[in-house]
């Protein structure tokens, strides 16, 4: 699709639709200077204003959610007046065009978020990580959820470093966050969390001694979830896709190379977008997986 050239050097990190001329895009601009919002009426891609809270550093979006109305997008910008160090931005846009940016709890001294899901205008969840130092620090999960009237900080159990880069919110009561965590040892694994309303728990899924990474989920139906993400490290790793049937996670057989985005179409089409190394072309190559169920 055509759509309005960005200034400078730009990246466009999320995508969310929630009909066939409304569809949103988000990403940064001018090297990350500034954040970079498009949209699609169902004609033509526009571009619009985006939130920068800081307009002399760096600002940044990664996730975007319009649900009911209500655009959210999540990311990060640099510490004003620092020479190092990243806030969470979280942003929401209303009918008019104007972005009100929101206060979130420190979680680290650097702070990101990478994903943000919606079921509606009160209620929210963001997704990412932070780390402990700038310069080489512990990695701790950011799990923040939107109740109305404040975002506030609602942690996961972490005895391992974890980091987190989607999220699904089925219900109030019914929530999704996957990544991966450092047990020890060689490897980061992929890592799947569950709310249920009062707590968060780490769920059961398949052991991946190689390594991997989760990089995003989708759902049908509360019984009915894929999780996305790739087996493995470098060059050599592969597609994963993980099923939650309503009782267990268990692997799906998949083609292809890594990925790192899904979005589902009801009643039963899932698909994984993602890229992966060709030997043959001596480049990175687009990827993408589809299954019908």
């Amino acid at each position: 699709m055509t759509h309005p050239a960005a200034s400078g050097s730009a990246m466009l990190r999320a995508v969310d639709a929630p009909s066939d001329t409304d569809a949103w895009a988000a990403g940064f601009q001018q090297g990350g200077q500034r954040t970079l919002v498009q949209h699609w009426d169902g004609a033509a891609w526009s571009t619009v204003a985006g939130p920068n809270p800081n307009p002399n550093g760096i600002n940044e979006l990664r996730g975007v959610k319009s649900v009911q109305g209500s655009l959210w997008a999540v990311g990060s910008y640099s510490r004003p007046g620092a020479s190092y160090g990243s806030l969470k931005l979280i942003a929401q846009r209303s009918g008019t065009g104007t972005w009100r940016t929101f206060a979130t709890p420190a979680i680290t001294a650097e702070d990101f978020l990478e994903a943000v899901d919606a079921t509606g205008p009160s209620d929210a969840w963001a997704v990412g990580w932070g780390s402990t130092s700038p310069f080489g620090g512990i990695a701790v999960a950011a799990t923040l959820r939107w109740n109305g009237t404040a975002w506030v900080s609602v942690p996961l159990p972490q005895p391992n470093q974890v980091m987190l880069f989607g999220v699904k919110t089925v219900s109030p009561n019914d929530v999704w966050a996957v990544g991966h965590t450092y047990p020890g040892g060689p490897h980061w694994i992929p890592a799947i969390y569950h709310w249920d309303g009062t707590a968060w728990t780490r769920a059961t899924i398949p052991a991946f001694p190689g390594g991997g990474q989760l990089r995003d989920i989708v759902a049908l139906s509360p019984s009915n979830v894929y999780a996305v993400g790739l087996d493995g490290e470098g060059l050599g790793a592969r597609s994963l896709v993980l099923r939650w049937d309503g009782s267990a996670w268990t692997r799906e057989t998949t083609p292809g190379p890594k990925l790192y985005g899904a979005a589902t179409v009801a009643p039963s089409t899932v698909w994984g977008v993602g890229y992966g190394y060709s030997q043959s072309a001596a480049a990175n190559q687009t990827s993408t997986i589809r299954t019908t169920e």
